[in-house]
């Protein structure tokens, strides 16, 4: 066996630096390949930025009764990146192929910014460490269609790559350069720039006193800190400007909290499942996960202990290690870890734990690759990497094969809408993913669809209260998604123009939805059926 490990040793050192690089696109193309399969890449959140990226084309084109509806929100609000993106896709390319071209941009940007930001350090990185990205970049964000929250992640990447790139000494030019690159970052996901806020602040700090340290030993002039941390708030200061204008409006308008927080068995399981990266199924997800989990634990405990032991043995010294700028990724790792264990549920909104947690894992791969371990080890790391990509990339079609089957069956009934048409969805399933599927109805038709929840306070769209209607079904006023239930006093009424139920059969047999049963049969008539009959199209009677 010791032969083995030796030869593999002596193999590894070996292999050309252009394989590893070949490795690198094989994973990416990988884990490209179940999203480039599927015609519709269900998610949660999906649906609604789809449909938002074609109220957005109607409103620069003025196009249907879009502009009596929504308005571009006048808050300078951290959601723009992937939501302009999307609707520049739109222009081009049929709705599916759009979305599905966001998420294939999401998926190489990930992989070529993580890249990016190690050769911004070290371009001799471990090269198997490069690949830990990549299961981590079908997360459970990018799963559930928080899109603009995962480019962040992009950003995050390619702004402290930057940074780093620029030096001790930036000249004018490339201060101006972050400083725009900071206004992308911040315009591309507000929530994930403030944590990076956070974690600048520990590098700066923490390179700052390795510089100093530095330039003490070697017996060079001390740095001038105070000059170059004026220019570096010279930098920050339009983000900041753009950030306080935007939390002072959208933070008067309250967030909830978590009122049933997990304990700390339960976030130590969600730890160990690696859960920021499940999509759809614990148990069946968790067969890559654990062992990744484990993986990466093996892996920085053997950093850890084998650098103890050089220590102790004297091939290097304490101050070599603390010299390593790299290991400020690992202390923020570690400060992300001990904000999760706090349970930030119970403060905040919009699930925190899942997005701190994240961050840790996050960060822990931004340090794993600068550190040299043993080819076997190495082996042993790039084999769980590749079974995580895989056996992930092999369960998707259980998820999304009924899912992108209902989709598809769904937009059967696009013929029969008027184009500018008011549509609303019912539904009669406990899937949370049906939500907002009623959302892939009508897009290229100027639809006015009452169930789009993201056009308030923070996101890039808003319902126009002031220019908006009072819908009816019937003689039932009906509450629109996120705008609720207007006045018919005080603003114009209007009927509701078409009625999808979801479910069809299965709604219409529950006593519960009488009152809408009863709407449907005396002022809806029944158009369209869909081939399995899992949605029907009512539209109102003339």
């Amino acid at each position: 066996m010791g032969q083995l490990f030796e030869r593999w040793r002596k193999i590894s050192d070996s292999v050309p630096g252009k394989y590893y690089n070949y490795g690198f696109w094989m994973l990416i193309g990988i884990s490209m390949f179940q999203f480039l399969r599927f015609e519709y890449i269900p998610s949660l959140d999906g649906p609604q930025h789809l449909h938002n990226a074609y109220v957005l084309k109607d409103l620069i084109f003025d196009r249907g009764d879009v502009r009596d509806f929504y308005n571009i929100n006048p808050l300078p609000v951290g959601y723009w990146t992937a939501h302009t993106l999307l609707t520049l896709f739109t222009f081009i390319f049929p709705p599916w192929l759009a979305e599905k071209l966001l998420i294939l941009t999401y998926v190489a940007g990930m992989a070529l910014a993580f890249r990016y930001f190690l050769r911004s350090i070290n371009k001799n990185v471990n090269p198997v460490g490069l690949y830990l990205i990549f299961p981590f970049i079908p997360s459970l964000f990018i799963l559930h269609g928080y899109y603009s929250f995962s480019f962040g992640f992009i950003m995050l990447f390619v702004t402290l790559g930057y940074w780093n790139r620029i030096g001790r000494n930036p000249d004018t030019i490339a201060w101006v350069k972050f400083s725009l690159l900071l206004l992308l970052f911040y315009f591309t996901h507000g929530l994930v720039f403030t944590f990076f806020l956070g974690a600048f602040l520990i590098q700066y700090l923490y390179e700052s006193v390795i510089d100093w340290m530095e330039r003490k030993i070697n017996g060079e002039d001390l740095p001038k800190f105070g000059i170059r941390a004026l220019k570096m708030m010279f930098a920050f200061v339009p983000v900041l400007i753009v950030l306080f204008i935007y939390s002072r409006s959208v933070f008067s308008m309250g967030s909830g909290f978590d009122p049933n927080p997990v304990g700390l068995k339960e976030q130590l399981l969600q730890l160990f499942r690696i859960t920021p990266i499940i999509g759809f199924h614990h148990e069946m997800e968790s067969v890559y996960t654990k062992p990744l989990f484990l993986c990466l634990m093996g892996v920085v405990f053997f950093i850890l202990a084998s650098g103890l032991v050089r220590i102790w043995s004297g091939k290097v010294s304490p101050r070599t290690i603390i010299l390593d700028k790299s290991n400020v990724y690992l202390l923020i790792s570690l400060l992300f870890l001990f904000v999760y264990l706090l349970d930030p549920d119970r403060f905040f909104s919009g699930s925190m734990n899942m997005r701190v947690g994240f961050l840790f894992f996050l960060f822990l791969i931004m340090w794993i690759p600068f550190k040299r371990v043993p080819a076997l080890v190495n082996l042993v790391m790039g084999m769980v990497i590749l079974f995580a990509v895989i056996y992930h990339q092999a369960l998707m079609p259980y998820f999304y094969k009924p899912q992108v089957k209902l989709i598809l069956e769904l937009q059967e009934l696009d013929p029969f809408i008027d184009d500018g048409a008011s549509v609303l969805v019912l539904r009669e399933s406990d899937n949370w993913l049906h939500g907002h599927f009623g959302l892939y109805l009508g897009l290229n038709k100027h639809t006015i669809n009452l169930n789009n929840p993201q056009c308030y306070g923070p996101f890039p769209l808003i319902w126009d209260r002031e220019n908006s209607s009072a819908f009816f079904a019937g003689d039932m006023q009906v509450k629109v998604t996120g705008l609720g239930r207007l006045d018919p006093e005080l603003y114009p009424s209007r009927q509701v123009d078409y009625i999808v139920v979801f479910f069809h059969d299965k709604y219409m047999e529950k006593k519960e939805n009488e009152v809408w049963k009863d709407i449907l049969e005396n002022e809806y008539q029944l158009l369209k059926l869909t081939s399995n009959k899992s949605a029907g199209l009512y539209s109102k009677i003339e």
